[in-house]
């Protein structure tokens, strides 16, 4: 199986970006592959508990539909830690699966994986 990293740098001001990047990585999970996600710039708030169900592409579709399978997959989501300390956010309010990063971390996941950036 192959390896994918979603990288988002997307806020919920444009909803299809962050909903097609989800429903993406999740389509690449249910095909058996491993998968990241790495959240930067305005993105970093879907971190937060509770923040995907606002996002609503102009399909209509959900971002919190992808989010949730993502997280019961226990799929990675990796924070970038100057965009998250900027915005004033704590790890404790965030989903199970992310966790705070350093930007080298952004370069190491990329190191042998598909990178879709959004």
């Amino acid at each position: 199986m192959a390896r994918f990293l979603f990288v988002l740098g997307t806020g919920p001001h444009d909803p299809s970006r962050p909903t097609r990047c989800m429903m993406i990585a999740k389509n690449a999970k249910q095909q058996g592959h491993d998968v990241d996600i790495f959240l930067t710039d305005e993105a970093v708030i879907f971190a937060q508990q509770g923040m995907a169900k606002h996002v609503v592409s102009m399909a209509g579709d959900e971002m919190s539909e992808y989010l949730d399978y993502l997280i019961e997959q226990k799929v990675p989501v990796h924070v970038c830690r100057p965009c998250a300390e900027v915005r004033k956010l704590k790890e404790e309010e965030f989903i199970p699966t992310a966790r705070i990063q350093e930007g080298d971390a952004l370069v190491s996941l990329a190191v042998g994986a598909c990178v879709f950036n959004y």
